[in-house]
């Protein structure tokens, strides 16, 4: 039986976790560089954040051109990106990049992951982590490869 007794608690406790969960949701957020918005966000009033992609694939004249998505391709990035908003660096693009190999019929592919947050007082985007993946696809159809330190590609 519930008496009032028991639900002044039930809304205490409520009230309590509302108050006290934005302060170690914005440092989760902020370790793992996911969105505020996302991951029941109440810290979500504390920053602007994006996510940009940039991918270069290798063609067989061993270039390295930046892909221009369209179709399958932007629709997997899409999926990517939204992923990575929600999961932070939790999400790395092993998918996408098998998904893109695929589809462009490419054995190599380099793609920078940016988090940016939108600085205040210039208005302006500001890229504040950089991630660097390159990848190859194997003959059996293996993904290989993946993380790599400072890149030498940014998004535009």
């Amino acid at each position: 039986m519930v008496t009032d007794a028991w639900l002044q608690r039930l809304y205490a406790t409520i009230v309590v976790v509302l108050l006290v969960w934005p302060v170690p949701h914005y440092y989760l957020t902020d370790a793992i560089g996911s969105d505020p918005w996302k991951n029941l966000g109440l810290a979500m009033y504390t920053t602007n954040f994006d996510v940009r992609v940039a991918i270069r694939y290798r063609t067989a004249d061993d270039r390295w051109p930046r892909l221009r998505p369209e179709g399958e391709s932007f629709e997997a990035i899409e999926e990517f990106v939204e992923y990575r908003r929600t999961r932070g660096r939790l999400h790395e693009p092993d998918d996408l990049a098998r998904t893109l190999a695929h589809a462009l019929g490419t054995d190599g592919l380099r793609i920078v992951v940016a988090n940016q947050v939108l600085d205040g007082e210039r208005g302006v985007f500001e890229i504040v982590r950089r991630e660097r993946f390159e990848y190859t696809l194997n003959a059996d159809g293996t993904l290989g490869g993946g993380r790599l330190e400072s890149p030498d590609d940014l998004p535009r």
